[in-house]
């Protein structure tokens, strides 16, 4: 199968899934069980391009993770590598596949120094106007994947945390504030959260 017509198929499969929303938009959805047949739809797909000789483990994080919680529809994925040599030789097989390589991101976003063992990538539509997967690339045992991992573990444990996380999104999206920002103002409870 080549590369368009394996990314045609991986966007009409998320499509179906609910996966999918306008770029720079903020758009808070009820949780759907899809999300997670979603997950294992990209996982697998990405399994399959991997390289028998690089170990990465693929994770499901972000609020599409989470049971019961309302997210953008967008799915969060994690990929650990476990040797950082192998981190560079990746970002090739994962542009092959259709992500767009986009550094680190989160230092972008952010405003801080990028950090070499950091790599995000997003996948869109061939027109690239509309987000279906957020990828991040890290070595293990590297903060920003633990971070990701221990957040996701610690609103599935706990309601109370959820529900408090889904009051914060819903209110900043009723407040219609733009994508970048929206990202930016939901720092402090994250931080609050991950203090480990």
């Amino acid at each position: 199968m080549n590369k368009k017509i394996k990314k045609a198929n991986v966007l009409s499969t998320l499509s179906l899934f609910g996966i999918g929303m306008k770029r720079q938009s903020v758009d808070i959805q009820t949780y759907h069980p899809n999300w997670k047949e979603a997950f294992s739809f990209v996982k697998e797909q990405i399994k399959s391009i991997l390289p028998k000789d690089i170990f990465c483990q693929i994770e499901h994080v972000g609020s599409t993770s989470i049971p019961g919680l309302s997210a953008k529809p967008i799915l969060d994925i994690l990929l650990i590598v476990h040797d950082a040599s192998d981190l560079k030789k990746l970002i090739p097989i994962l542009e092959a596949f259709g992500f767009a390589y986009k550094g680190d991101g989160v230092s972008l976003v952010h405003g801080t120094v990028a950090d070499p063992e950091r790599h995000t990538f997003s996948f869109y539509n061939d027109e690239e106007t509309v987000d279906f997967i957020h990828a991040h690339m890290t070595r293990q045992n590297h903060v920003h994947g633990k971070s990701l991992l221990f957040f996701r573990d610690r609103l599935r444990a706990s309601q109370k945390l959820a529900e408090e996380y889904q009051a914060l999104k819903v209110k900043l999206w009723q407040d219609g504030i733009v994508r970048r920002e929206y990202t930016r103002s939901k720092s402090s409870f994250i931080e609050k959260i991950i203090s480990f």
